[in-house]
């Protein structure tokens, strides 16, 4: 679960930055909160299922 945390905690500052750098495509902070979503979704199933899979090899 600490990776979906250090995600998490790596998105913040880009989610809520208000600055905008010249140059670069500005995603809105809706876009952003959607990715943030995903990629917390993500790493809650592979979590999951690592621990499904953990379970089911000490069960045998």
């Amino acid at each position: 679960m600490s990776d979906v945390v250090e995600k998490t905690l790596t998105a913040l500052p880009s989610l809520l930055s208000l600055d905008s750098q010249p140059g670069s495509a500005k995603l809105s902070s809706t876009a952003k909160l959607g990715n943030l979503i995903r990629g917390i979704t993500e790493l809650t199933s592979k979590h999951v299922s690592n621990s499904l899979k953990t379970g089911k090899i000490q069960s045998c």
